[in-house]
């Protein structure tokens, strides 16, 4: 089928995962732990990788939660670090991406978005665990996965981004809300291998938050990855002098 797809995928994972060591005793799992009572309760003590891992898991089912909610039947897949949600409309994706942003970045939490459409193909999805072994399965493919997914990691973009692939391009059109209109990149991106002439503004009617989270992230951040962080400051500057503001 045609849809919309979405892949996230958390920036400096792999390096935070290298840092801590956890196990399965780390995690404290509940059947529906979409609740800010969860949040508190499970992540009071806990280590910066599975505070990261938990938050990023609760923010995509809050968001494919909501899009249900508004009509949308989206379907989401999540592994490890990133997820992929295929919607019907680039309204829907845009939303859930921003939705994103504003329950992650707040808490220091860096994250980079594809969207793009084309087709999603669900094949089968299967859990067989018993006490010694367990199988899952999670067979998906199409072009909106492949072109998402090429959106965040293959176009060399940096930073905390909402990307838009070119075939989602003619759905880039002028939102009613100014506050979450997809703006050009950076002049010295264009030439990106994608092909990737937009993004989506993120940071709405109260931007404070998101930006100081960006900046805790920073100031922990290992010289090897700062260049995410330019790219975010640079990225959110032309969000802000679109709505009139200083950068």
């Amino acid at each position: 089928m045609q849809a919309i797809v979405l892949f996230a995928d958390l920036l400096g994972f792999a390096a935070l995962t290298e840092e801590y060591e956890v196990g399965e005793v780390d995690f404290e799992v509940h059947d529906r732990p979409e609740t800010d009572a969860f949040l508190t309760a499970s992540l009071e003590n806990s280590c910066p990788l599975v505070q990261t891992y938990i938050r990023f898991q609760v923010a995509v089912q809050e968001a494919v939660t909501f899009a249900h909610t508004a009509g949308d039947h989206a379907t989401s897949v999540t592994f490890s670090d990133s997820a992929f949600v295929a919607t019907e409309t680039f309204e829907t994706a845009k939303t859930l991406a921003i939705s994103l942003m504003a329950k992650l970045l707040p808490k220091g939490i860096m994250l980079r978005v594809g969207i793009a459409q084309g087709s999603f193909v669900p094949i089968r999805f299967r859990a067989d665990v018993s006490l010694g072994s367990g199988e899952h399965s999670a067979q998906f493919l199409g072009t909106g996965v492949v072109r998402a997914y090429a959106t965040a990691e293959k176009s060399r973009l940096k930073g905390a981004r909402i990307l838009v692939h070119p075939s989602a391009a003619e759905l880039v059109d002028s939102q009613p809300d100014r506050f979450v209109q997809p703006l050009p990149i950076g002049a010295e991106e264009r030439g990106n291998p994608v092909g990737v002439t937009h993004e989506v503004s993120y940071l709405g009617r109260h931007d404070r938050d998101l930006y100081r989270g960006v900046q805790r992230a920073h100031r922990k951040a290992p010289p090897a990855v700062l260049e995410h962080y330019e790219a975010t400051y640079r990225a959110m500057s032309r969000m802000r002098a679109f709505l009139d503001r200083p950068p």
